[in-house]
């Protein structure tokens, strides 16, 4: 018999899932394309449409300079199309510019200078990581900063890591490794780093008892799954910016590095993240509360200015390398080689795409 209750439940379920995550991408989408529409006015180049979303329109409205700003059917992701881009890729439109009058010239993206159209390009990410930096800062203002605890005091074990198989608990405090005081984090994870494939004897402070306890390590985990008790500390705007700007930082070069080992083969292809797990830890930030959607939302920014930076064709990171070409070189790659290109990139990403959702589905789902 057909079961109306696991509809309704599987049909609540994708309401939790998709709602908050359409939501906050449609924004961080808005804010990146608005990076790009600001910058490219600023230098007279026509905006032709301003889009939320691909596919058919489902409502929109032309203002006095001829922009076409509309929401469309597939809401996932964006664009901006320029005067002179025959897609949303800004990909040239080779038709359009051989016609063009010289007043249509002084409107046309492809007719700027060079260093125009590079910042440009480079405006969307650097608009996501503007987004990132305030909403980081504000956190860290009103919320308060999560600083370690001056002991080595465990706030959560993960159950398969080997400090879970080893009988650590929560709220056990560190005092040794194999007779080594460690006093923080960092003493803990370098004791763990040198002893990588050995097996570690710790003292452990449990609720004022002292117990030692041996964590094995399997050969290539160089992690204890274990994470730190954490304090939220206030801070003033010019600490929270100081700190905000070291996060961004952090997590760039850590993303980069990531991606870097990838693809060496160094490092496990395995957690790489696509929609369908963005939108799990979306959900899950809305049941926690907003200061969680906050800080998933500011991380989300940064990755997506980070992915867009990266130099594939197809994406603003692809843009400011055929740009940067061309400023070296003293002239444009044809617009055959980069419709080339183009289709290159297209091809990479949608195997990022798809490998990114198979990861999701095996982890997630």
């Amino acid at each position: 018999m057909f079961d109306i209750s696991n509809l309704q439940g599987d049909a609540q379920s994708l309401f939790l899932y998709v709602v908050p995550f359409l939501g906050l991408i449609t924004l961080l989408v808005f804010v990146h394309e608005m990076g790009h529409y600001i910058s490219a006015r600023r230098h007279g180049v026509k905006i032709e449409a301003f889009s939320i979303g691909f596919g058919k329109e489902i409502f929109g409205w032309t203002d006095r300079l001829g922009t076409r700003w509309k929401v469309c059917m597939i809401p996932m992701g964006g664009y901006l199309k320029m005067f002179s881009d025959s897609d949303p890729t800004s990909r040239p439109d080779e038709k359009k510019i051989a016609g063009m009058t010289a007043a249509e010239k002084q409107m046309s993206l492809f007719h700027k200078p060079v260093l125009q159209r590079l910042e440009i390009a480079a405006a969307g990410p650097l608009a996501n990581y503007i987004l990132a930096f305030f909403v980081i800062v504000f956190i860290y203002v009103f919320h308060g900063q999560p600083m370690e605890d001056k002991s080595v005091r465990i706030r959560a074990v993960l159950t398969e890591s080997p400090a879970g198989k080893a009988g650590v608990l929560p709220d056990d405090v560190i005092l040794s490794v194999d007779k080594q005081a460690v006093h923080s984090f960092a003493d803990l994870a370098n004791a763990v780093k040198a002893r990588q494939g050995d097996t570690l004897t710790l003292l452990i402070d449990r609720q004022g008892s002292q117990v030692l306890t041996n964590v094995a390590f399997s050969d290539g985990v160089t992690l204890m799954g274990v994470f730190p008790s954490i304090t939220l500390q206030k801070q003033s705007v010019l600490d929270a910016a100081g700190a905000a700007l070291t996060r961004c930082w952090d997590v760039t070069t850590l993303t980069l590095k990531s991606l870097g080992n990838m693809i060496l083969g160094h490092q496990s292809a395995s957690s790489l993240s696509g929609p369908l797990g963005i939108a799990k830890a979306t959900k899950e930030a809305t049941a926690q509360s907003v200061w969680d959607v906050l800080w998933l939302g500011a991380m989300i920014s940064l990755a997506l200015g980070i992915f867009n930076l990266l130099p594939i064709p197809a994406l603003d990171g692809g843009h400011i390398l055929f740009y940067t070409i061309e400023a070296v070189r003293g002239k444009a790659l044809s617009i055959k080689t980069q419709e080339r290109l183009m289709f290159a990139g297209f091809a990479i990403l949608l195997s990022v795409f798809l490998f990114a959702t198979f990861n999701d589905i095996k982890m997630h789902f």
